[in-house]
């Protein structure tokens, strides 16, 4: 199998830069989510009806959080972070983005691996010391590789 050259390669101190810049822009967004449904609760009336459909919003919100690592992965190649920091997600094989189903399961991944104590900050760390091509876990389970995004 034949991956990108090394300088095609996000460095390590990008990835996780560009993790750390998503984790902050996911908190925010689930904080203003939580937030906003919060105070609806509070300054709406006390009925049953009003109730669900804060709850059903609140988790439409949630689920849309969530889902848009997979959703940007896939469609624009990088999530918020790594645009910021100039990297892309390609296929290691040939360096095409990736498609819809490969970009929900790497996110799957990841999200998998955080439900175990240690795992997910071991999966993150992996690309630290691996080599050749710099792969957490979740971009092995996906066969990708975060490479120096191209102008």
């Amino acid at each position: 199998m034949s991956g990108p050259p090394e300088q095609a390669l996000a460095s390590r101190g990008a990835r996780l830069g560009a993790r750390l810049v998503d984790a902050v822009i996911v908190l925010v967004a689930l904080i203003v989510v939580m937030g906003v449904s919060g105070l609806l609760q509070y300054v709406g009336p006390q009925n049953t009806v009003y109730q669900i459909v804060i709850a059903v919003l609140c988790v439409i919100g949630m689920v849309a959080v969530l889902l848009s690592e997979p959703v940007l992965t896939w469609k624009y190649g990088a999530t918020l972070g790594k645009r910021l920091l100039g990297l892309r997600v390609a296929r290691l094989d040939d360096g095409q983005n990736l498609s819809g189903g490969r970009a929900f399961g790497r996110w799957a991944a990841g999200l998998a691996m955080s439900v175990v104590p240690f795992l997910s900050l071991l999966n993150v760390l992996w690309c630290c010391w691996d080599a050749p091509y710099r792969q957490c876990l979740h971009d092995k389970s996906a066969n990708s590789v975060v490479v120096r995004r191209t102008l």
